[in-house]
């Protein structure tokens, strides 16, 4: 991983931390009140996010607000700040995380996923750690504040998962929908006021928000969207799990807060179980090989199916390029003399372009059992998708899984349907699950935003259960 992405991750991660210590300190000795501490927290991530998005603003004013994600995004917001009036800094980051995990994970298997078993003994355990830090004797927290903060989890989790299916970049996305959220604060504010409800705000408790919108919110996502280029989303979903470790040193050196050996005990519980729900469901990568070396030998596993091997018959693979769209990059696609395939070609960024690819014709393979795609390829350092299109959607749809490639180095590398998202254009489309049964084509695409030479070479592919 390059030394700036280790930079811009441990930034992010210390950003979203310091969303819960800030919190914390603002409400702890009520300098300010929780919907006060809301509204100037959105309304300082709206200003700052627009002003890094005043270039995109005559494009984005066409566009609508998606109205769940507004929801999502404010229900997330207020109940964060509701649920941090009881909460210490540590319980508070452990409830945030976990429900957010808990609720894309439940998303997935809702959409078909079906983890393996590692992942659920990940579940159990996760859940077997909620479990005693809610159980009464074992210093649970205020139950109401708990289940404040687990609401806070769950409508970030499903602002996470609407963000899968926009068209807009992630910082545009996140600038647009904490505009969106101004009109709610204004409803909010305006009725308690109505009602008689008193809402306060030192000096202090007004600027914390202020840095806790402006800064670790809006910098952060900022960061954390800079920082993604250069992580898988396996890592992207890992490298969160220090969030809530971080907290708690916050809260140890701004509000004296020392975590109990239970707590303790029982979040490194919820954060394995977790953990071993993320890590990649993936054959293990082989050693580092030098160039001269014979790859990974094909595995031949019972109802495994190979789609391309070095004595395989030709399936007529065939580039396409960003020539399409008027752009200036070029590829080719050949058989090696041993058999392997490999695809070369040029990465140029002029006039608008900036992707190559390649894909076999149309097979009539029947791959109804299997639940992943599995492959030996040496690259070249780029990130890559492999791409599958199934038949009976419309043209243009692939779905894509990605995959970063170790310059020189033979890899056998594993990814399930369940982890490719469906992309039209680039764009990612509202689609059911891949069903393995309409598969008949395979490729890879390359986009990365660095123009020069491509080059990757593929000894096999296969269908794996």
């Amino acid at each position: 991983m390059a030394l700036k992405t280790i930079l811009l991750t441990t930034l992010a991660m210390i950003a979203f931390a310091a969303n819960s210590v800030l919190a914390r300190l603002a409400l702890l000795d009520d300098s300010i009140d929780a919907l006060s501490f809301t509204a100037v927290r959105l309304l300082a991530a709206a200003a700052f996010l627009l002003v890094l998005c005043a270039r995109s603003l005559p494009r984005l004013q066409r566009q609508h607000w998606d109205l769940l994600s507004v929801l999502s995004l404010f229900g997330y917001a207020l109940t964060f700040s509701l649920a941090y009036r009881s909460l210490p800094t540590a319980m508070g980051a452990l409830l945030l995380f976990g429900a957010v995990q808990f609720t894309m994970i439940g998303a997935g298997l809702l959409g078909g996923e079906r983890p393996r078993g590692r992942a659920w003994l990940g579940i159990l355990l996760a859940l077997a750690g909620f479990g005693a830090l809610l159980a009464p004797g074992l210093q649970s927290p205020p139950w109401a504040a708990a289940m404040l903060m687990a609401a806070s989890g769950i409508c970030w989790g499903v602002y996470s998962l609407r963000g899968r299916h926009s068209s807009q970049t992630s910082l545009e996305r996140t600038m647009t929908n904490f505009t969106g959220t101004l009109p709610l604060v204004l409803l909010a504010v305006g009725g308690v006021s109505v009602a008689g409800g008193a809402l306060h705000g030192s000096s202090e408790g007004l600027a914390l928000a202020v840095v806790s919108g402006a800064i670790t919110s809006g910098a952060g996502y900022a960061i954390w969207y800079a920082a993604l280029r250069g992580l898988s989303a396996t890592q992207g979903g890992i490298v969160q799990l220090s969030v809530p470790v971080i907290a708690a040193a916050g809260g140890l050196l701004f509000a004296a807060e020392v975590p109990s050996a239970t707590f303790s005990a029982v979040a490194l519980t919820v954060l394995a179980g977790i953990a071993l729900v993320l890590w990649p469901a993936r054959a293990a990568d082989v050693k580092p090989q030098s160039a001269s070396t014979q790859p990974p030998a094909l595995p031949n596993e019972p109802r495994s199916i190979t789609l391309f091997d070095a004595v395989s018959p030709d399936l007529d693979w065939r580039t396409a390029n960003d020539t399409v769209m008027g752009g200036c990059s070029s590829s080719t696609v050949a058989r090696l003399a041993n058999g392997h395939l490999r695809f070369t070609g040029e990465l140029s960024l002029d006039s608008n372009g900036g992707f190559v690819s390649m894909r076999c014709a149309p097979q009539a393979w029947d791959l109804s059992e299997t639940r992943a795609l599995r492959f030996a390829i040496r690259g070249d350092g780029r990130s890559y998708s492999i791409r599958v299109q199934a038949d009976g959607w419309r043209e243009g749809v692939f779905y894509n899984g990605a995959f970063d490639t170790q310059p020189g180095q033979w890899e056998l590398l594993r990814i399930d349907y369940a982890d490719m998202v469906p992309r039209r254009r680039g764009r990612v489309q509202d689609l059911a699950p891949l069903n393995p049964g309409a598969i008949i084509s395979i490729g890879l695409l390359c986009t990365e935003k660095q123009p020069g030479p491509v080059a990757i070479e593929i000894a096999w592919i296969e269908a794996a259960p």
